[in-house]
């Protein structure tokens, strides 16, 4: 069992999910409470048993800033607990194990680009009552009534994204030294290169920045320390396109509007119809 376990709990039931730098959605105490019920039910069905209260502790304290256990302390031990010959099993987590998963079921509803902010008490009730099968609302309703919030929520970020990339565009367009593609792809030359150009079907070497209109930095090749290699044809269309712009050696720096980028699927922790902003340095053509 992994951090990725513990994803999976959320993300499968969920189906749509906001990714900012602050809470989108506020769920009330029943909406809070549905919250519970649908997290607690996943978690019957993957046989998940465990101490109430500590996991209760766990969680509290986790949301409080106050637990003992760091996060990757705590996947770690609940890992433990479900590993081939554990004394403990999925069907009866010990107290430790239990106020581990409280810890880390905590930081998947807060940590990772999930920004839901709910009743942590009400949370926690609906979560428990499916196990002790008291739940005042059935699971299915649960599911309808969350998911039902965070869409509504997910659909006017992704227009509000959007609207703010579209004034980013027309602006940075005005500015000196920026060029714009037929397809809507902007770019401003940093330094011109002496080599080849690559085309739609090459395999180039580069190294990159990606952030965001706020500065948010996404990706880099540099923090990572070693250049990016991959295929023009398998990479998103403002790569695709603006890369073939240069020769080996240059350094450009591209503004991605988002039907050229990832258009409204949101990720971690690219926010739906979102500008990408990439300062790109071709060092090869691979072939």
């Amino acid at each position: 069992m992994t951090k990725r376990f513990f994803t999976a709990i959320f993300l499968s039931i969920m189906g749509v999910i906001l990714f900012a730098a602050e809470p989108l959605v506020t769920l009330d105490g029943d909406a809070s409470y549905a919250l519970g019920v649908v997290i607690g039910s996943q978690m019957e069905q993957l046989g998940i048993g465990f101490d109430e209260q500590r996991f209760s502790s766990g969680f509290y304290e986790h949301m409080g800033g106050s637990s003992t256990l760091g996060v990757d302390e705590a996947i770690a031990l609940v890992s433990a607990a479900f590993a081939p010959g554990s004394l403990e099993s999925a069907s009866s987590l010990g107290s430790d194990a239990s106020y581990a998963l409280g810890v880390a079921i905590a930081n998947q509803l807060t940590d990772d680009g999930v920004v839901i902010s709910f009743n942590n008490e009400q949370f926690s009730n609906g979560l428990i009552s499916v196990r002790s099968g008291s739940s005042v609302i059935a699971v299915n309703e649960a599911v309808e009534k969350v998911e039902g919030i965070i869409a509504a929520a997910s659909e006017t970020a992704a227009k509000e994204n959007l609207e703010k990339s579209e004034e980013f565009m027309v602006a940075n367009a005005k500015k000196s030294g920026v060029a714009t593609t037929d397809s809507g792809l902007q770019y401003a030359v940093v330094l011109k290169g002496g080599g080849d150009r690559p085309n739609g079907d090459s395999t180039v070497t580069v190294n990159y920045e990606g952030r965001l209109i706020d500065g948010t930095v996404f990706d880099s090749s540099y923090e990572r320390g070693e250049p990016a290699q991959f295929p023009l044809a398998e990479v998103i269309q403002g790569w695709t396109e603006g890369i073939q712009l240069m020769n080996v050696g240059s350094k450009f720096t591209f503004f991605i509007p988002p039907n050229l980028g990832y258009g409204d699927m949101a990720g971690i922790p690219i926010p739906p119809n979102s500008v990408l902003i990439f300062d790109v340095e071709l060092l090869k053509i691979e072939n």
